[in-house]
This record gives structure tokens, sequence and C-alpha cells, in this order.
């Protein structure tokens, strides 16, 4: 990447550089950048989806395995725990990281993020982070991205999921 980079900007415009610099900040994985209220809902979507998928067949498996908890762990229950503890870790990651980025555009340090350990008020800001609009136009930390198509169909429909999701939970714990 350093290299495509170092060609890039050796021999092309200031232009195509400033393209190379978007896709970067962009891409999934990278906490440069900055992302809107459906790329992030878009994006935390993925995540759960990621830690849902590697963890509930690999232990409704082990489970039906190794019904008896006391027989110990097999190699079988060794390899389903570490696919369990990669997919928690990748998805918790990308979580991060779409989180730090969505700070970034309210114009905020990543550090932030750390509200969200904090129980309780945790939860109040990664709601207010989650569905605050930001302001158009550029900060410190990038211009203002708009999301895909795909982004903004999946962030709708993050967005439904969610609240379908807290007027479930709200219903049984008022029940």
């Amino acid at each position: 990447m350093a290299t495509m980079t170092a060609n890039l900007s050796e021999n092309t415009t200031p232009s195509a550089r400033e393209e190379v610099s978007t896709v970067e900040r962009n891409a999934l994985h990278s906490r440069d950048g900055r992302i809107g209220v459906l790329s992030h809902a878009a994006r935390t979507l993925l995540a759960t989806l990621i830690i849902g998928v590697g963890i509930a067949p690999p232990v409704t498996l082990a489970i039906k395995m190794e019904p008896d908890p006391s027989a110990g762990m097999n190699a079988t229950t060794i390899t389903l725990t570490i696919v369990c503890l990669a997919a928690f870790c990748y998805g918790m990651w990308i979580s991060v990281i779409s989180t730090i980025k969505r700070l970034h555009d309210l114009d905020k340090s990543g550090w932030f993020y750390l509200i969200c350990m904090v129980p309780v008020a945790g939860s109040l800001f990664y709601l207010y982070v989650s569905l605050k609009r930001a302001d158009d136009g550029n900060n410190e930390y990038g211009k203002r991205t708009l999301p895909s198509s795909f982004e903004e169909r999946v962030g709708y429909l993050g967005i439904v999921l969610l609240l379908l999701l807290t007027a479930v939970s709200l219903a049984s714990y008022f029940k």
C-alpha cells in the first residue's frame, strides 16, 4: 500500500492522490476518515452478524457434540472455541473502528469511544453518536462521505432492527 501511494504521489495529480486517500479512509479496517449515520448503522449490523454467525453455530455444535461439560475439552471443542473468539474479536474490531469514524464525523477524537464503556452513560453516549447528524463540510478528520447505495439500504435496515429490538425489549421489561 505504501509503495502504491509513493508511486501515485510521484506520477499523478493532487486530485488522484486525494481519491486514493479517500478510498483508504473509507476502508472497513482503517480508523482514519469519517462515516455518517447510515454507514455506521450498516457496519454495526455487519459486526453483529459476524459475531452472531461466528459464535452461534460453533457453540450449538459444541453443545450437541459434548452435552456433558464435565467431560473436558477435546481438539474439536478447542477449535470451535478459537473460531468463536476470532469471530468475536473481528466483529468487535469492526464495531470499534466504525464508532471511531463516526466520532470523527462529529469532529470528536476517537478516544471519546472510552465513554461507551461506562455503564448507562456509555449506552446513552453510543445512542447519541449513532444518531446525531454531523455538520456538512470538512473537519480536521477529512471530508464528509456519503454512504454507498448498499450501505444506505443496510443502514436503514439496521436502524429499523434497532428500533424493533428496543420496542420488544421495553415491552418485555414493562410486562
